[in-house]
């Protein structure tokens, strides 16, 4: 455990008390919210997230999927083996279906499989600024 210098915890004490005795205010009298000034948003497709004095644009990340795509040669015919990868099978000749796009993963399910890729979610600062008259 890591000491604190005295003069850090009679500060935080302090703090705490001041905030303690500092009044409630009531519901009804919240300022009406500005109708004309400059103003921060979000670009097309983000969505503004406040917490207190802290504002963020944030995009959720999405899930992507896609058909891992034909066999090579006209003359294989693609098996679903129900559990396990799909494959391409030409005679006694098969081949695991592959993801043509190596950032994804291919999920196995019943038909056809497919290739899943899952993005992660956007944060940035709201960059565009709306002026209001």
């Amino acid at each position: 455990m890591q000491k604190k210098p005295l003069w850090a915890v009679f500060a935080a004490a302090s703090i705490m008390t001041v905030q303690a005795a500092a009044p409630v205010p009531a519901l009804a009298q919240s300022a009406a919210l500005p109708t004309s000034g400059q103003f921060w948003a979000c670009d097309p497709g983000f969505t503004l997230q406040t917490s207190g004095n802290a504002a963020r644009c944030i995009k959720a990340g999405e899930r992507v999927e896609t058909n891992p795509g034909n066999c090579v040669a006209p003359s294989q015919k693609r098996i679903d083996y129900r559990g396990q990868v799909d494959a391409c099978v030409a005679g006694p000749i098969a081949g695991d279906m592959v993801c043509l796009d190596p950032t994804t993963r291919i999920e196995v399910r019943r038909g056809i499989d497919v290739c899943v890729k899952n993005t992660e979610p956007t944060i940035r600062q709201p960059a565009s600024r709306i002026t209001r008259s």
